[in-house]
């Protein structure tokens, strides 16, 4: 375990004192920012509710059903649980760029004990895993790079521990493909077949539909 955190520190350091640069310190305050992402994700989701048929309404529903039970239940209560503080909390002299300017982390005498699970990790992580589940590996790899670069983010901000990322990441994907299963379990088993004729391939992870 002291070996674990002994890397830990390492390589939070490296992103985010050896490897800061002025172009990231302006980048990754917005791709942490999920204020800044509010509206585009809006348009899409009316873009696909409107115009992406039956599998495009199917995504909004899984997106928001993986989104609403991680986040909202399971990284909510895992914080609690774990009670991390976050580095920026915890640690002083790290760099702690914002859209407002570049401050210095200072250790607060009682920090807010929330840096695990990753949320930002874990929801972009979550879409990772529905998108290629509805709409296959070779249209929808590109979200594994976006869901990356967050996490990166995340690091380079000093807003989590690297262990953190990497285990939020893998927490996300288990209980993403929990709950995708159930929904193709549901699928099956629960909707008239009329609709499963209609789409066969709909979770193109699982295969033909039963």
């Amino acid at each position: 375990m002291h070996l674990l955190h002994t890397l830990d520190l390492a390589i939070l350091r490296q992103i985010n004192l050896a490897w800061a640069n002025p172009f990231f310190d302006r980048l990754m305050p917005i791709v942490s920012d999920p204020n800044f992402f509010r509206w585009p994700i809006l348009i899409a989701a009316v873009l696909f509710l409107l115009f992406g048929g039956f599998r495009g309404r199917v995504f909004v529903f899984l997106i928001l059903l993986a989104v609403g039970v991680g986040d909202g239940v399971i990284v909510e209560h895992g914080k609690k649980w774990v009670r991390r503080a976050r580095p920026n909390e915890a640690i002083a002299g790290l760099r702690m760029p914002s859209r407002q300017g570049l401050k210095e982390s200072q250790v607060l005498p009682h920090p807010g004990r929330r840096s695990f699970p990753s949320g930002h990790t874990c929801n972009n992580v979550a879409l990772a895993v529905v998108a290629c589940a509805v709409y296959g590996l070779r249209r929808a790899w590109w979200l594994w790079l976006w869901a990356a670069l967050m996490g990166y983010s995340r690091v380079y901000l000093a807003a989590h521990y690297p262990t953190d990322v990497f285990f939020s990441a893998l927490f996300s994907a288990a209980y993403t493909l929990a709950l995708l299963a159930l929904a193709r379990l549901a699928w099956n088993h629960w909707t008239p077949r009329r609709w499963r004729a209609a789409h066969p391939d709909l979770l193109p992870l699982w295969g033909k539909a039963a």
